[in-house]
């Protein structure tokens, strides 16, 4: 009766940690979405020169690559500042967002190197 219990507490081990690695996930989603949102709704706009652009190794569906930007942000009427920021970025798109090129942000002014990169400026 008992002689399968070692692999059911090691199955039911795996389980569990599956199902709070999916929780923790989900957190850190729904955790980023509204600081996302607070950004896009309270924070600054500003300009960017990009820096560097790095694929993070991340795709989506095929066509949408994870990339790592480094930006100069350029505030109006501040200092500018370095700041990093990712961003899913079409395929086709890529070549759009190279080193030089400039983009559109907004920032959070309590903690400026929250950065989400909306468009090419």
């Amino acid at each position: 009766m008992f002689e399968n219990l070692p692999l059911f507490i090691l199955i039911s081990t795996i389980v569990a940690l599956l199902f709070l690695l999916i929780l923790a996930a989900i957190i850190l989603a729904s955790k980023h979405a509204k600081l996302r949102t607070k950004i896009l709704k309270d924070g600054e706009s500003a300009k960017a020169k990009i820096i560097q652009a790095q694929h993070t190794g991340g795709i989506v569906n095929g066509v949408n690559y994870g990339i790592s930007f480094v930006l100069e942000v350029q505030p109006k009427n501040k200092k500018s500042y370095q700041a990093t920021a990712r961003a899913m970025v079409p395929a086709v798109s890529l070549p759009k967002y190279q080193p030089g090129t400039v983009v559109q942000v907004k920032f959070n002014p309590a903690n400026p190197s929250r950065v989400i990169i909306l468009s090419l400026a």
